[in-house]
């Protein structure tokens, strides 16, 4: 299976890294996402419970990030396992492009394969899902870091996240740090992936 999209952010492109420094927030913005542990500083897991129409199930998922050029690229390597997929594990390469001040293209390509049924998961349904999903994510993600252009309910950050998007006028003038950078954003889009790809995964089952 391959996935290839892009998808416009409307937040300054260090905002977005800092914000999601904040555990809750990313949580906040995977829907269904139950928790998210570290193992070390380049691995983590996640664990999701869905219930969207045909498409139900809980899933325990490892993510692993490699090749890091913050703030600009990364990959992805993945596997989990599902109630109603089994076995999922693949790749992504995701990039954030900074247009403008105020807007971030965020771009990422996928290959994955899903248990026994990785040759029938090409289908519409499974592709309106994934798209759905992606939708809702970033939906959740600009009620947290752009309320102004938000559609859903904002979502409790601590001190210090507030404190960045109080000045987001400032951070555009502000070199983003690496090491700080690295250490969340990375993660809502690995956990967006693994979601749609477990999913998929289910509704071909």
């Amino acid at each position: 299976m391959e996935l290839h999209d892009r998808r416009q952010l409307p937040v300054a492109r260090d905002l977005a890294w800092i914000a999601l420094n904040d555990p809750g927030i990313l949580r906040g913005c995977i829907p269904g996402c139950e928790s998210i542990e570290r193992i070390d500083d380049t691995t983590w897991t996640i664990v999701v419970g869905v219930a969207s129409g045909p498409l139900v199930g809980r899933w325990t998922g490892r993510i692993t990030m490699t090749d890091v050029m913050a703030p600009t690229s990364y990959t992805l390597n993945f596997d989990g396992l599902g109630s109603a997929a089994g076995h999922t594990e693949g790749k992504a390469t995701v990039t954030l492009q900074a247009h403008g001040p105020i807007h971030t293209l965020l771009t990422y390509d996928l290959t994955a394969r899903v248990g026994a049924e990785s040759a029938h998961l090409d289908t519409p349904q499974a592709e309106a899902a994934a798209h759905k999903l992606v939708d809702e994510c970033l939906a959740r993600l600009t009620a947290a870091i752009a309320p102004h252009v938000a559609t859903y309910p904002p979502i409790a950050a601590d001190g210090e996240v507030a404190a960045a998007l109080a000045t987001d006028a400032a951070l555009r003038d502000t070199p983003a740090t690496p090491g700080l950078l690295a250490r969340w954003w990375p993660w809502i889009v690995a956990a967006l992936i693994l979601i749609v790809v477990l999913l998929w995964g289910s509704h071909a089952s």
